[in-house]
C-alpha cells in the first residue's frame, strides 16, 4: 500500500506523514490563520496541487484534534525509550 493511496490518506496511520502548518501558542488566535486555512482548503489549491503531484497526494482533512491527540501519543512513546 502506497502512502498516496486516496482511500487511505486519511486514516490514523498516515497522520505522522502529514505537513502541518503551525503557530507559536501566543499566535493562535490569529486571523491569519483562518484565511491560510480558507485559501489552502480553495478549489484553486486543491486542483493546483493534485495536478502539481500528478494524482498521488491529497490535501488531508484531519482534524486539529486527530493531530494533537497523534502528537501526544507519539511523545510518550518516545518519553518511554
Amino acid at each position: 500500500m502506497l502512502a498516496t493511496d486516496l482511500e487511505f490518506v486519511h486514516e490514523p496511520e498516515f497522520l505522522p506523514y502529514q505537513a502541518v502548518f503551525a503557530a507559536r501558542e501566543e499566535d493562535q488566535d490569529d486571523s491569519t490563520w483562518e484565511v491560510l486555512e480558507e485559501v489552502y482548503r480553495s478549489p484553486a489549491v486543491t486542483e493546483a496541487y493534485e495536478k502539481e503531484n500528478r494524482g498521488l497526494g491529497v490535501i488531508s482533512q484531519a482534524s486539529h484534534d486527530d493531530l494533537l491527540d497523534y502528537q501526544q501519543r507519539t511523545e510518550e512513546v518516545l518519553q518511554t525509550r
